[in-house]
């Protein structure tokens, strides 16, 4: 009989893993796992049934027996009231097994997430720093003639290739998205566990349905389970070492080809279909070039300029604001200011996916609001009849991993180019700019026309 439960976690690599296990196993009732060889295990006895032998006579019941209880035998011997199975079990081949052979139990499976140029450089900042990783051995035997790239692209590539985890991973989201055969799982985003950790383990325990436990974030130990620790040296390079004490992002900065950036930019699906809820509303993405190009020749001088907002709001003090279309009695007919026509080809890529989502309607204001780093703005709710006749969005221009704007409970970091629906209107609502760069957003009102 079982006297335990097991629960899984899967996902990406350098998505936060091993920190994520290494907090869970201060639970005295979880014992999280290391990168479990279970589904491999899963794998071989499931391939017996290829084998002559068993086809020439296939006690099919027999088998499956011996696999469904794989999962109590392997865990037999570890003392805790919840495992939490880390390993590859979003693939296709590898869920469908899952399906089959743990099927009288509840499935729930986190998926660790992040942007996938972060994974990318956290990939090669482990090449930087251990001559003998994996991926520097594959880039130095690869044959030299066909290298059209500098190194770190070369390396890039390899890291992004068919063969290795981080496209699996990507493959494995997508086709679990596209099928939506399996429901039972939730994106954890590594921004989130590091930036708000006590919010995202809320989250993880409430969907595994275990009672809350107070973590402690300021002293992280080195993951080990069992007694047993990480052998990374097989690897050629530290990839489970776990930054202990307080959980910290780690900074470095690491350069990549534009062409590089290009290629891997906006591939994370998921936050499609997250993104829809009581409080955002994610829209499309546009092309913001021409409006960072624009920002980049703004001098402080220039910011200071127009302080109606920060002074005429307490809790928008720490930020700043150029108005683009804006008029401080918030009538519906603004005035084009002084930097409208330079953001202009920004405004129309906004209208557009605009009209597409209401048919009908206009932008009625447009400000530019930068939030410096570290400043905040602090919980507040707005009123106003002229917002409650609108629809709000923000469109951040320049931003970074360690904003946070929260409403009404719900904190999200939002990327660059991505419109967002903003339903902060008589909510509580707040954001703090925990990173080293300052957050400009570009800020419309809409107005619906009656069709």
């Amino acid at each position: 009989m079982r006297n335990k439960k097991i629960y899984f976690i899967s996902g990406f690599p350098r998505a936060g893993n091993t920190v994520l296990s290494s907090i869970l196993n201060q639970n005295p009732k979880i014992k999280t796992t290391a990168h479990s060889i279970l589904p491999d295990a899963v794998q071989r006895l499931d391939n017996l049934k290829k084998l002559y032998a068993y086809q020439n006579f296939p006690d099919e019941k027999s088998l499956d027996n011996l696999i469904e209880k794989t999962f109590d035998s392997y865990y037999s011997q570890w003392d805790a009231e919840y495992i939490i199975e880390r390993g590859d079990w979003i693939t296709p081949y590898n869920l469908n097994l899952l399906q089959r052979y743990f099927k009288n139990n509840e499935i729930k499976i986190v998926i660790l997430v992040r942007d996938i140029l972060d994974i990318l450089g956290s990939f090669l900042n482990v090449c930087r720093r251990n001559a003998e990783f994996y991926v520097n051995k594959q880039y130095e035997v690869s044959d030299k003639s066909t290298v059209i790239y500098d190194h770190k692209e070369e390396k890039a590539e390899i890291i992004m290739s068919r063969e290795n985890y981080v496209y699996s991973t990507l493959y494995s989201i997508n086709d679990l998205i596209k099928q939506d055969t399996f429901n039972n799982y939730i994106f954890v985003e590594y921004n989130d566990l590091v930036s708000k950790p006590e919010d995202t383990l809320k989250k993880i325990y409430n969907f595994y349905d275990i009672e809350e436990f107070k973590h402690d974030f300021n002293n992280i130990k080195e993951f080990s389970a069992n007694g047993i620790k990480y052998n990374d040296s097989v690897l050629g390079g530290t990839m489970h070492d776990v930054k202990t004490g307080k959980l910290e992002r780690q900074k470095y900065v690491l350069s990549v080809n534009q062409r590089v950036v290009d290629k891997y930019s906006n591939l994370e699906m998921w936050r499609d279909v997250k993104d829809k809820t009581d409080n955002y509303n994610y829209i499309a993405k546009i092309q913001i070039k021409d409006a960072q190009s624009a920002l980049d020749k703004f001098s402080k001088e220039e910011w200071d300029k127009y302080d109606y907002r920060q002074k005429t709001w307490d809790v928008h003090k720490e930020t700043k604001t150029i108005p683009l279309l804006y008029s401080e009695d918030f009538s519906e007919d603004s005035p084009k200011r002084e930097h409208y026509d330079k953001f202009e080809s920004t405004l129309k890529a906004v209208k557009e996916k605009l009209i597409h989502k209401h048919s009908k309607g206009s932008i009625v204001r447009a400000i530019l609001v930068n939030l410096p780093a570290g400043a905040d703005i602090k919980a507040h709710q707005d009123h106003g009849v002229s917002l409650k006749n609108t629809f709000r969005y923000h469109i951040p221009l320049k931003t970074n991993p360690y904003v946070v704007f929260t409403v009404g409970g719900e904190g999200r970091n939002l990327k660059e180019g991505e419109i967002w629906e903003i339903k902060n209107t008589e909510k509580i609502h707040s954001v703090y700019n925990k990173g080293f760069y300052d957050r400009i957003h570009l800020i419309v009102d809409w107005k619906n026309e009656k069709l």
